[in-house]
């Protein structure tokens, strides 16, 4: 068994702790995200390329639950690299005590929470769904204002209505059915009718 880390070995600049996975009711923040890289990079020791990759997959999870539509794995894992570089840059710069390296700083810290946008250039044409849209437009919001639960709910509100309204469509149509059965079987009748009718008077 190796040796146990110790929380304070977890700390990251600017960022605070890393974390092993991504947790919450909103989609992932740009700390999340960026925690869960850390992590497969100092913990489990993956290249920078795999680190990246894994966090994304896990990201796309909680997009998928959304039912948001995202941009490719590959933009995905360019957004995460160019945010990863950034706070390095920041690093390399933490020793510097002027006023633009602190705001860069500031700048940074500000904008962890908010939301790791990877959704489609064309997300809002492509969501069919308005709760859907505003759930996007909400978590684009500082702090990622909303939670998957009010989108479920609204999303199987809207779902069960649906249902309803296609039994009602479907029982329609078997009335439909019924009725032509029933007229089928009345033509079929009258024809016999007829049929026997004519027979008889042909007898006599």
């Amino acid at each position: 068994m190796g040796p146990k880390t110790l929380r304070k070995d977890t700390e990251v600049f600017l960022l605070g702790h890393y974390e092993s996975q991504i947790v919450g009711i909103k989609l992932p923040s740009n700390k999340q995200v960026l925690s869960v890289l850390f992590y497969n990079l100092r913990e489990i020791k993956l290249s920078n390329a795999k680190s990246i990759s894994l966090a994304i997959r896990e990201t796309l999870v909680f997009w998928e639950k959304a039912r948001i539509p995202t941009r490719g794995q590959d933009k995905c894992e360019q957004k995460l690299k160019s945010l990863h570089n950034e706070w390095r840059e920041l690093q390399k710069s933490k020793t510097k005590k002027s006023e633009v390296a602190r705001k860069k700083e500031e700048k940074f810290v500000n904008e962890l929470e908010n939301l790791f946008d990877i959704s489609h250039a064309n997300a809002m044409e492509m969501i069919t769904i308005e709760q859907d849209k505003l759930f996007l437009t909400n978590q684009r919001q500082p702090g990622r204002v909303g939670c998957f639960g009010s989108v479920d709910m609204q999303a199987k509100r809207l779902e069960d209505k649906h249902v309803k309204k296609m039994e009602a469509v479907n029982q329609r149509k078997r009335k439909a059915q019924e009725d032509v059965s029933s007229i089928c079987k009345y033509i079929f009748i009258m024809f016999l009718f007829l049929f026997y009718t004519n027979f008889l008077l042909s007898l006599s």
